[in-house]
């Protein structure tokens, strides 16, 4: 239960807990499994992404749900590596072709990993076989594949051109996304903690040292010094100018140093509609991205709408470096569509001529995880130790 006299943060935490649990099925042969949402359930299937947003407040309530997910998000990297966006919860159901090497999802299956191992203590969890290997294995493989995506030899994992296969599934993004080099380097870094627990000292020291390049390189690339921002994407020697909000990954986990820290978040503020007057509709929430995406509806599914998920992304970054500005990122998207009248319960996604986002969409939970992870300090290492914060709206606790 989260007490608070701020109604938004109450309701925020209610409808995020409802969600979460209502998110947990259970398959044919009684393994609980987590859901993306009602807009992701034919086929049933589960998500690499969708499942570690969601996995903060879950891990709260029942770990060991997320335990079976794990096992379960295991079967569908392939013996290369590979790792889909989604696998069907049948082993004989049906896939999606645009499912296929989703260049985030093996970084989302380690930080996974280590979240659940850091929250219960279970380190059993790295021995487990699923196909014939260990989880600890499939971890390694996956980030092994996505090094082997480097061909120019940057040591920064490439999408094909016009791919879709990361989190933006509508907008083609070839070459080096900077949110998915973000992700490769803080699964790097997890396996070099769980290398560590598992007594692998040469494993831990390979990822390490290779991290450290990949950390250099990703600064070096994507830096703009001028802008006071990361590139979105680099290719063939040309970085697209556009601020996204899942750049805020690069503050969370601890690629930004103070200097970049500070004018990012500035920049940042450029995606808030109430505070950046070339966004029409006026004040509703937090764009994706800016400038919008040319040859696509403006505000419409992933062209300049508010993703709570990457919300939760930005307002975590500033409850960790004390930024100030973290309260309109965080609930502004929730406001808004309470104030619209549709009764719909944390959807995917939401703007003024967008209200296709769904209801209980499963990641949506982030942003209130975000709080409590960040906000409140409840971020436990791998040795099960945390520092609680004073909250930063001063009246809540848990």
């Amino acid at each position: 239960r989260l007490i608070t006299k701020n109604k938004t943060l109450e309701g925020m935490f209610e409808e995020s807990l409802d969600v979460a649990l209502a998110s947990i099925e259970v398959s044919q042969d009684g393994t609980r499994y987590v859901t993306a949402g009602q807009k992701y359930g034919d086929p049933a299937r589960v998500y690499y992404r969708d499942t570690y947003w969601t996995s903060g407040l879950i891990l709260m309530i029942e770990p060991y749900v997320i335990r079976d997910q794990i096992l379960l998000l295991a079967r569908g990297i392939e013996g290369s590596g590979s790792t889909p966006s989604a696998m069907p919860v049948d082993p004989n159901g049906t896939k999606i072709p645009l499912w296929v090497d989703h260049v985030d999802s093996g970084s989302y299956f380690v930080m996974l990993v280590r979240d659940y191992v850091a929250w219960t203590g279970d380190s059993t969890i790295l021995n487990e076989r699923v196909g014939g290997r260990t989880i600890f294995a499939a971890m390694e493989d996956t980030i092994t594949w996505l090094s082997t995506k480097d061909t120019n030899g940057n040591l920064l994992p490439e999408k094909p051109d016009g791919s879709l296969q990361d989190w933006l599934d509508s907008v083609p993004r070839g070459g080096e996304v900077f949110s998915n080099e973000v992700l490769y380097y803080k699964a790097m870094r997890d396996i070099v903690e769980l290398a560590t627990l598992q007594n692998e000292p040469a494993h831990a020291t390979a990822f390490h040292r290779q991290s450290l390049l990949v950390r250099y390189q990703i600064d070096r690339q994507f830096w703009n010094e001028q802008g006071g921002y990361y590139y979105e994407r680099c290719q063939n020697g040309i970085c697209e100018e556009r601020v996204t909000n899942e750049s805020a990954l690069a503050i969370l986990y601890g690629l930004a140093n103070a200097q970049q820290r500070e004018k990012l978040f500035e920049s940042l503020r450029s995606l808030e509609s109430a505070y950046n007057d070339d966004i029409d509709h006026g004040d509703w929430g937090v764009l994706n991205a800016w400038p919008l995406y040319e040859g696509f509806t403006p505000y419409d599914y992933q062209n300049g709408t508010d993703w709570p998920f990457l919300d939760g992304i930005n307002a975590g970054a500033r409850f960790k470096y004390g930024n100030a500005d973290w309260e309109y990122p965080l609930t502004r998207w929730w406001t808004f569509n309470r104030e619209q009248g549709s009764e719909r319960v944390l959807p995917e996604h939401l703007s003024p001529v967008d209200m296709d986002g769904g209801d209980q969409q499963a990641w949506s939970v982030f942003p209130i995880v975000s709080f409590i992870r960040y906000g409140l300090g409840l971020d436990p290492t791998l040795e099960g130790s945390y520092t609680i914060r004073r909250s930063p709206n001063c009246d809540v606790r848990l």
